[in-house]
Protein backbone atom coordinates (compact mmCIF):
# COMPACT_ATOMS: atom_id res chain seq x y z
CA UNK A 1 0.00 0.00 0.00
CA UNK A 2 2.43 2.45 0.89
CA UNK A 3 4.46 1.74 -1.84
CA UNK A 4 1.75 1.83 -4.25
CA UNK A 5 1.31 5.21 -2.70
CA UNK A 6 4.53 6.53 -3.36
CA UNK A 7 4.79 5.09 -7.13
CA UNK A 8 1.60 7.55 -7.95
CA UNK A 9 2.84 10.42 -5.97
CA UNK A 10 6.13 10.45 -7.89
CA UNK A 11 4.08 9.53 -10.89
CA UNK A 12 2.10 13.34 -10.69
CA UNK A 13 4.92 14.74 -9.25
CA UNK A 14 7.36 13.99 -12.25
CA UNK A 15 5.27 16.67 -14.71
CA UNK A 16 5.26 18.81 -11.93
CA UNK A 17 8.81 19.41 -11.40
CA UNK A 18 10.15 18.80 -15.15
CA UNK A 19 7.04 22.07 -16.12
CA UNK A 20 8.47 24.07 -12.81
CA UNK A 21 12.18 23.57 -14.55
CA UNK A 22 10.57 24.65 -17.88
CA UNK A 23 9.57 27.78 -16.16
CA UNK A 24 12.11 28.68 -14.28
CA UNK A 25 14.68 27.73 -17.86
CA UNK A 26 12.49 30.39 -18.93
CA UNK A 27 12.93 33.25 -16.54
CA UNK A 28 16.56 32.31 -16.71
CA UNK A 29 16.33 32.87 -20.40
CA UNK A 30 14.28 36.67 -20.02
CA UNK A 31 16.14 37.44 -17.19
CA UNK A 32 19.67 37.39 -19.60
CA UNK A 33 18.01 39.14 -22.21
CA UNK A 34 16.67 42.03 -19.74
CA UNK A 35 20.89 42.23 -18.90
CA UNK A 36 21.81 42.65 -22.56
CA UNK A 37 19.28 44.96 -22.87
CA UNK A 38 20.71 47.11 -20.24
CA UNK A 39 24.51 46.61 -20.89
CA UNK A 40 25.51 50.17 -20.95
CA UNK A 41 28.47 49.69 -24.24
CA UNK A 42 25.28 48.22 -26.34
CA UNK A 43 24.29 51.34 -28.15
CA UNK A 44 27.79 51.77 -28.35
CA UNK A 45 27.75 48.87 -30.75
CA UNK A 46 25.28 50.54 -33.64
CA UNK A 47 27.27 54.07 -33.13
CA UNK A 48 26.35 56.11 -30.39
CA UNK A 49 28.77 57.37 -28.00
CA UNK A 50 28.66 58.26 -24.13
CA UNK A 51 29.60 61.13 -22.49
CA UNK A 52 31.95 61.12 -19.59
CA UNK A 53 33.32 63.50 -17.04
CA UNK A 54 37.08 63.26 -16.59
CA UNK A 55 36.28 61.50 -13.54
CA UNK A 56 34.37 58.82 -15.15
CA UNK A 57 30.81 60.37 -13.87
CA UNK A 58 28.34 60.17 -16.75
CA UNK A 59 27.32 63.35 -18.54
CA UNK A 60 23.63 63.09 -17.91
CA UNK A 61 22.46 66.24 -20.24
CA UNK A 62 23.70 69.41 -22.19
CA UNK A 63 23.11 71.76 -19.02
CA UNK A 64 25.49 69.20 -16.61
CA UNK A 65 28.61 70.63 -18.44
CA UNK A 66 29.99 74.23 -18.64
CA UNK A 67 32.12 75.55 -21.69
CA UNK A 68 35.38 74.71 -21.64
CA UNK A 69 34.87 72.09 -19.93
CA UNK A 70 37.11 68.97 -20.11
CA UNK A 71 35.05 65.26 -20.96
CA UNK A 72 35.53 61.63 -22.58
CA UNK A 73 33.58 60.44 -25.21
CA UNK A 74 33.44 56.93 -25.00
CA UNK A 75 32.66 54.41 -28.28
CA UNK A 76 32.24 50.85 -29.13
CA UNK A 77 36.54 50.78 -29.63
CA UNK A 78 37.94 53.45 -27.71
CA UNK A 79 37.73 57.12 -26.25
CA UNK A 80 38.86 60.49 -27.09
CA UNK A 81 39.03 63.61 -25.17
CA UNK A 82 36.75 66.81 -26.06
CA UNK A 83 36.09 69.95 -24.88
CA UNK A 84 32.76 71.61 -24.03
CA UNK A 85 31.85 73.86 -27.10
CA UNK A 86 34.58 72.70 -28.94
CA UNK A 87 37.33 75.41 -27.86
CA UNK A 88 40.17 75.90 -30.64
CA UNK A 89 43.30 73.62 -30.61
CA UNK A 90 45.99 76.04 -30.43
CA UNK A 91 47.48 76.89 -33.41
CA UNK A 92 50.06 74.37 -34.93
CA UNK A 93 53.70 76.66 -35.29
CA UNK A 94 54.20 77.24 -39.21
CA UNK A 95 57.60 75.77 -40.30
CA UNK A 96 59.42 78.47 -41.89
CA UNK A 97 60.52 77.02 -45.61
CA UNK A 98 64.97 76.61 -45.75
CA UNK A 99 66.22 79.57 -47.37
CA UNK A 100 67.20 79.07 -51.03
CA UNK A 101 70.60 79.28 -51.94
CA UNK A 102 71.35 82.16 -54.29
CA UNK A 103 72.03 81.19 -57.99
CA UNK A 104 75.81 80.67 -58.19
CA UNK A 105 77.71 83.67 -59.68
CA UNK A 106 80.12 81.55 -62.08
CA UNK A 107 79.29 82.18 -65.35
CA UNK A 108 78.41 78.76 -67.29
CA UNK A 109 80.29 77.17 -69.56
CA UNK A 110 78.21 78.41 -72.74
CA UNK A 111 78.81 82.39 -71.43
CA UNK A 112 82.89 81.36 -71.38
CA UNK A 113 82.74 80.50 -75.13
CA UNK A 114 80.42 83.16 -75.58
CA UNK A 115 82.71 85.78 -74.06
CA UNK A 116 85.54 84.23 -76.39
CA UNK A 117 83.73 84.50 -79.32
CA UNK A 118 82.45 87.84 -78.46
CA UNK A 119 86.44 88.84 -77.64
CA UNK A 120 87.42 88.18 -81.83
Amino acid sequence: MKSETLHALSRRLEPLVRRSLAQAGDRLANLEKLRLSLDPDRPLSRGFARVERQDGRLVRSAGAVKSGEGVKLVFHDGDRAAVIDGAPPPPTPQRKAPPVAPAPTRPSVLSDRFALWARR
